[in-house]
């Protein structure tokens, strides 16, 4: 799997994409683990970036689809590591999508 994300935390080009694996946990749940690297660190810009070391972002989320399976949302934790692999911060998210048709 590949993702990206939006934010105003992150530099411009501060942080690829991330990669990484997804399965099937019952009928119509899947959990899903990905990193992404941080290129370079950018220091503390309250109220909207904490800085951010370089190294790398871990997301683990537990996805949820709806019957139909047009709707899913997700509840996510993640997780930031320095060059070295020190774990120096983490978080939770959520997100919720919806399939688009023409």
């Amino acid at each position: 799997m590949a993702g990206s994300t939006t934010t105003p935390g992150f530099a411009v080009a501060q942080r690829g994409p991330d990669q990484g694996i997804w399965s099937r946990t019952a009928r119509g749940t899947f959990s899903a683990k990905s990193v992404a690297f941080l290129y370079f660190t950018t220091p503390p810009d309250p109220p909207f970036n904490p800085g951010f070391q370089a190294g790398t972002q871990e997301l683990t989320q537990a996805i949820e689809f709806d019957q139909t399976s047009n709707k899913f949302k997700s509840d996510a934790t993640t997780e930031f590591f320095d060059v070295s692999g020190n774990s120096y911060r983490k978080g939770c998210a959520s997100a919720v999508a919806q399939r688009l048709e023409q």
